[in-house]
């Protein structure tokens, strides 16, 4: 079912490896200092949006962290978490962790995490070494069609995604095509 919408694309909030001088052998890192106190702005940010009707989430732990920091509250808006929205990259930071493990780290999120695992398995989105796989760097293509695809089959008209620079690139283009990069903590506002 293909439906007119509306999706809020959002950066995961500042975490350890985008602190200069930038380190990215952190594996999953969490959310910085700072990027903890990007909440604030955000949540403003988002009082703003008339309607969400379904939150789609990054499985690694900054984006994690982020949602559970601007919907915590909310839990009302039905919550997917999608390993099509994680980095691209094959760095430490990027390597997400097991469904195991993060239902220990985010225990508020077993249900989601749980349903994450029956839907979309528990190791497959974790390798992305091999150049075969979805979610190896030489995919991203594949990927961002596959996610596209199945975000304009959803029935929901306002959506809210939050992801990382990379995928973001990926997903979003203006109106060239031309790619551009979000803050952490941005969001932007796509019609399709």
């Amino acid at each position: 079912m293909t439906t007119k919408k509306t999706v809020y694309y959002m950066r995961h909030f500042e975490a350890l490896h985008n602190i200069p001088p930038y380190n990215y052998n952190i594996p999953d890192p969490e959310l910085s200092p700072r990027g903890r106190t990007q909440a604030t702005a955000a949540i403003e940010m988002i009082k703003k949006i008339s309607s969400i009707d379904l939150i789609v989430c990054s499985p690694l732990t900054r984006a994690l962290q982020t949602y559970l920091l601007v919907f915590n509250n909310q839990h009302r808006i039905p919550l997917i978490i999608h390993p099509d929205l994680q980095e691209v990259c094959t760095e430490p930071c990027d390597i997400g962790r097991s469904i195991s493990q993060l239902m220990l780290k985010f225990p508020n999120l077993f249900d989601e995490l749980s349903t994450m695992e029956k839907t979309f398995g528990n190791n497959e989105w974790l390798d992305k070494i091999n150049p075969e796989n979805i979610y190896s760097p030489k995919q991203i293509k594949q990927r961002t069609k596959r996610f596209l695809h199945w975000l304009n089959n959803r029935s929901e008209q306002h959506i809210f995604v939050i992801s990382h620079n990379l995928m973001l690139k990926e997903l979003i283009h203006d109106d060239k095509h031309q790619k551009f990069n979000l803050q952490n903590g941005e969001i932007r506002t796509v019609e399709y």
